[in-house]
């Protein structure tokens, strides 16, 4: 939470003009604001991180029929949102 609120800070400092005409910082910026208010990680507990987990799976079963019915999807795409859920059921291990 620290390095989000860091970040951001030094961003608004230090490059205030283009964090104004730059969506794509704005967006940057605004996600780590609400990472650095939302839930501790610790707090969420054992029911949530089983619905969390049930509801993973649910993205990737939907990801991987998605990607069967439609061919022209971009397999790159499918490969980032996998890497990205594989990287949230890996984070529930540690919380």
């Amino acid at each position: 939470m620290e390095l989000a609120k860091f970040a951001t800070h030094y961003l608004k400092t230090n490059y205030s003009d283009q964090v104004e005409s730059n969506p794509s910082l704005q967006h940057l910026i605004l996600k780590w604001e609400q990472q650095s208010n939302g839930i501790d990680d610790e707090s969420i507990g054992e029911d949530l991180k089983v619905i969390y987990q049930v509801l993973l799976q649910q993205q990737r079963h939907w990801l991987i029929n998605k990607n069967s019915e439609d061919q022209s999807l971009d397999e790159s795409i499918i490969r980032r949102q996998m890497h990205y859920l594989d990287i949230e059921e890996e984070k529930l291990r540690y919380i």
